[in-house]
């Protein structure tokens, strides 16, 4: 069954997708917000500013994923962006600060060491269904579907992937199926499903409980690691010459 299209005709007030865009070296990054559509309830995005929210998912998406698994999502929340560099193969969060549009405003020991402009890493909250190896879920019966509530942390690539999908699918109505195709998580397949498996009787209930009890205010250090200047100097030692 083919995946249902946008209509071409201007979409109604009460079914548009709003997404927050801000503009950095001339391309448009999209926050997507999956908690509107068609006047339906959707999984509620996090507020940012609820003090009454405890933790972030400790789990990360995908790394549990072997090369050919494919992966059944829902992305919950907006995506957050980060700066950071990468030592060692771990990213580690940029202390150089910005203008608006993303041009370099200060530059810090991190940038000045490695001699290299950050890497943009961006990360969102989803809920992942419980599936075989191929994505499909072990069972239909909304209250056997079982799931967890996991960051999934990415690149510009990846996240173009999604904005991609974005301008064809609403993301609200369709979950994401993502196959590894290499064991160092560089190279992932997104597309969208049929439909979303989350919008069953009853399991959306489930997961709007979990999804509760959980913020993305703090979820950059999840991204990328919190580093101080000291670290950096550690990290990223002078080499002098002899």
């Amino acid at each position: 069954m083919p995946l249902k299209k946008k209509p071409e005709s201007k979409p109604k007030e009460t079914a548009r997708k709003t997404p927050a865009k801000a503009t950095t070296n001339g391309k448009t990054e999209e926050k997507f917000d999956n908690a509107k559509g068609n006047g339906k309830s959707r999984a509620r995005t996090i507020d940012l500013k609820d003090k009454s929210i405890r933790s972030v998912p400790k789990t990360f998406f995908g790394k549990d994923m072997k090369d050919g698994d494919t992966k059944r999502v829902f992305i919950l929340s907006e995506f957050k962006m980060t700066y950071a560099h990468t030592v060692d193969r771990k990213y580690y969060e940029c202390l150089s600060t910005f203008n608006d549009n993303g041009t370099l405003k200060k530059r810090a020991i991190c940038c000045e060491r490695t001699g290299t402009s950050p890497d943009k890493r961006y990360g969102c909250i989803v809920l992942v269904y419980d599936t075989d190896k191929d994505g499909k879920l072990r069972t239909e019966k909304p209250q056997d579907i079982t799931f967890s509530i996991e960051i999934w942390s990415l690149n510009q690539q990846k996240l173009d992937a999604i904005a991609k999908l974005s301008d064809e699918w609403e993301l609200s109505e369709h979950d994401l199926l993502v196959t590894m195709n290499d064991s160092n998580f560089k190279n992932m397949s997104i597309v969208a499903a049929k439909d979303a498996k989350v919008e069953k009787s009853g399991l959306r209930e489930r997961v709007e409980e979990a999804y509760a009890t959980y913020e993305f205010k703090d979820a950059g250090r999840f991204i990328a690691r919190k580093t101080t200047e000291e670290q950096y100097e550690e990290l990223l030692p002078v080499v002098e010459e002899d």
